[in-house]
């Protein structure tokens, strides 16, 4: 009976021990989980020295390390495109405006003087090249560029496109669905919403 106790005692023991033992297991892989979840960010964001929201800087911040992406900007307006892009927008005068895409590092930034919509799910990004006057598209970071259309065809004469910054009357209303499809639509202001043609999975033509 004394050997069938200790027996008994001893295969407690050790049921015990490995329950102990996968507990802290299960511990120490949910700590280490938290822990990537903390160090695993990026943001991008404004700090200003007033509430004026003129002459701020612009950090890039990846798992805590922070970097002046822009020095005293006038103007931002920051927007998240996806979980490697953010969008930040800013005015160099009267139409003019620069959108840069700023990644988790600086070989996948990105910039356009003519910005109209981008796609998030795939980052198609849809111009206006005022130069050559047409509507383009392309994926950041790339050099294949896609003409959509000629701004001087027959779709785009029933609207009033000011010519000096024709991106500006599309990026108000244009937007991407899904299925990766661009409408382009024309607005003259927020309340102005004119269709003018849906251009399926542009950056794949």
């Amino acid at each position: 009976m004394v050997g069938m106790d200790h027996k008994r005692i001893m295969r407690n023991l050790i049921m015990r021990n490995n329950f102990v033992f996968l507990n802290l297991l299960g511990i120490v892989f949910l700590f280490s989980q938290q822990s990537f979840a903390k160090t695993d960010t990026f943001k991008v964001y404004q700090q200003c020295p007033d509430d004026s929201g003129f002459h701020c800087d612009v950090i890039r911040e990846v798992d805590g390390k922070k970097e002046k992406y822009f020095k005293d900007v006038k103007e931002s307006w920051i927007e998240q495109v996806n979980q490697d892009y953010f969008k930040v927008k800013s005015s160099c005068g009267s139409p003019c405006q620069v959108t840069n895409f700023i990644g988790r590092n600086s070989k996948q930034d990105d910039v356009t003087d003519e910005f109209v919509a981008i796609d998030p799910k795939t980052n198609c990004l849809i111009e206006t090249d005022t130069h050559k006057y047409k509507l383009t598209a392309r994926q950041l970071k790339s050099n294949k560029v896609n003409t959509l259309a000629n701004l001087n065809s027959e779709i785009f004469k029933k609207i009033d496109i000011y010519s000096f910054a024709p991106y500006r009357d599309f990026q108000r209303k244009s937007y991407f669905d899904q299925k990766g499809n661009l409408f382009l639509n024309y607005g003259y202001d927020e309340t102005d919403t004119q269709f003018v043609q849906k251009f399926p999975n542009p950056c794949k033509l």
